[in-house]
């Protein structure tokens, strides 16, 4: 019998009516299993995100608060358990072997999955979960490609990952078409779909509309795969996001007598970049563009757009007769009205990264990226091109208007950027393209965790690489115009008086 999600609820439901309530670890395999989380376990002291006008000045400190960081010890024992498993049962192996620990598959193959963010900044809730129901994770998308595509497992002997990265997690499901990770998109999505899976908060969503909090779900599949229905399961993937609740794994580790809350602490970057480092051909595409806009690590601020989010405009906004909020599904023409609200928007980023401790020398360069190409071409490249500007005299007569602003504003910075080849794609909401398409994205990512600072606005991209890096250098110059009031009236905004 298929095991689903409705089988999952019920079964819980049942569960807690009679009274079962869960509390104690499951019994041990014939394996050197990862304990589950303990009260005793000695943990490194940071726990609290910095003032965002602190800095780290040196790039010497940063490494050595780096190095000096220890991950929490339920965290290295599960990347050891993870590893020598791997070893043990190399290949289909641990699919196949009787003996071999249970999986827990994260999925995207179809439907909503959500942004970088959404999909690879929740990895400490995953080595939650698999830690405390002893199972091994793994990673596989279908959509729009395959992670290794544009991700692989660091190479610790490698030129790209530094010191204080001590462990490498191979997060790869080997390939296997009887588990529906290898072939065509539709059958692994047929295939995957047959398998068990936890209850989630994304597909399932829009079928229950009396969804459990997140604490309940995640409380409730943890126990499903410890005593309940899919204790026995060989594989049980799921599609939970929880990019938004990480006050919930804060209180569970506080729970337990953890200090280290991860999400605002240096070790969720370093556990990051122990599942991740670029593939071999995104690593080409950003060592090039490292090398052509000249940027040092922590020498340089990443300034961040994000100017086709749908909450970046307000309700039914249109331009050229289009909704502005759906602007991710499409590439706006870089014209008109739309093209002076980008523009305005690249003017307050600057502007606020500006603002930022060692940035009033102009000697400083800013790392310019967007989810518009066009607007990273206008700002990086046409506005300090005489030939560009004097073929259209016409835009910059205003000289308080979007265009004559853009022009004065980069002429103050040293402005770089990638050369725009191809458009910036969301990797959720953009229809299919060639893979190469989609390198720009996580291009952008990594120079941004190399950033000495980092100015962001609207969506968590950028927000996600200053985590991942822990820079304490940052600031947030715009918030949504259309969402929930928590994220309309956010922290960390820019105090600075618009120019435009």
């Amino acid at each position: 019998m298929k095991v689903t999600g409705f089988t999952i609820l019920v079964t819980t439901v049942v569960n807690l009516m009679i009274g079962f309530h869960y509390t104690s670890a499951p019994t041990e395999m014939a394996l050197n299993l990862p304990q589950r989380i303990k009260s005793d376990l000695h943990i490194s002291h940071h726990t609290t995100l910095p003032d965002s006008k602190q800095i780290i000045d040196q790039q010497d400190s940063f490494y050595s608060d780096t190095e000096t960081h220890h991950l929490p010890k339920w965290v290295t024992d599960y990347f050891k358990w993870h590893n020598e498993i791997r070893a043990k049962y190399p290949g289909t192996t641990i699919l196949e072997d009787p003996s071999a620990p249970k999986i827990l598959l994260r999925i995207c193959i179809d439907g909503l999955c959500g942004g970088l963010h959404d999909r690879l900044g929740q990895l400490p809730m995953d080595l939650y979960i698999a830690n405390q129901t002893n199972r091994m994770l793994f990673i596989h998308w279908a959509k729009p490609f395959g992670l290794d595509e544009f991700l692989v497992p660091p190479d610790l002997s490698g030129d790209f990952v530094d010191n204080s990265i001590e462990y490498s997690l191979d997060w790869r499901m080997p390939p296997s078409k009887k588990i529906g990770t290898i072939g065509r998109r539709m059958k692994q999505k047929t295939t995957l779909a047959s398998l068990p899976q936890l209850v989630g908060n994304v597909q399932n969503q829009r079928k229950n509309p009396n969804q459990d909090s997140f604490e309940e779900l995640i409380e409730m599949n943890i126990q499903n795969l410890t005593e309940g229905v899919l204790k026995n399961e060989t594989v049980v993937t799921y599609e939970i996001l929880g990019t938004n609740n990480e006050d919930y794994l804060e209180g569970k580790l506080r729970d337990l007598g953890e200090t280290d809350m991860i999400h605002k602490t240096l070790s969720f970057g370093k556990i990051f970049l122990s599942f991740f480092q670029p593939s071999p051909n995104v690593m080409d595409v950003l060592k090039e563009t490292t090398s052509q806009a000249g940027l040092v690590p922590y020498e340089y601020t990443a300034v961040h757009c994000r100017v086709r989010h749908p909450g970046g405009y307000k309700k039914a906004k249109k331009f050229g007769g289009k909704f502005a909020g759906t602007a991710d599904r499409y590439i706006p023409e870089f014209s008109g009205e739309f093209k002076d609200e980008m523009a305005k928007s690249a003017i307050r980023a600057i502007q606020c990264a500006g603002t930022l401790p060692g940035n009033d020398d102009t000697k400083s360069p800013f790392y310019f990226m967007s989810d518009m190409s066009d607007l990273v071409t206008y700002m990086a490249f046409n506005l300090t091109n005489n030939e560009y500007t004097s073929s259209h005299p016409e835009w910059f007569l205003d000289t308080k208007g979007a265009n004559a602003t853009a022009k004065d504003m980069v002429s103050k910075h040293q402005i770089v950027a990638r050369e725009q080849l191809t458009q910036n794609l969301h990797i959720d909401k953009a229809r299919p393209t060639d893979v190469k398409n989609y390198y720009g994205s996580f291009v952008d990512l990594f120079i941004g965790t190399r950033a000495r600072c980092v100015a962001f606005g609207i969506g968590n991209y950028a927000r996600f690489a200053a985590k991942i890096s822990h820079t304490q250098c940052f600031v947030k110059y715009q918030n949504q115009k259309y969402g929930s009031e928590e994220v309309v009236k956010s922290k960390f905004n820019c105090n600075v008086e618009p120019l435009l």
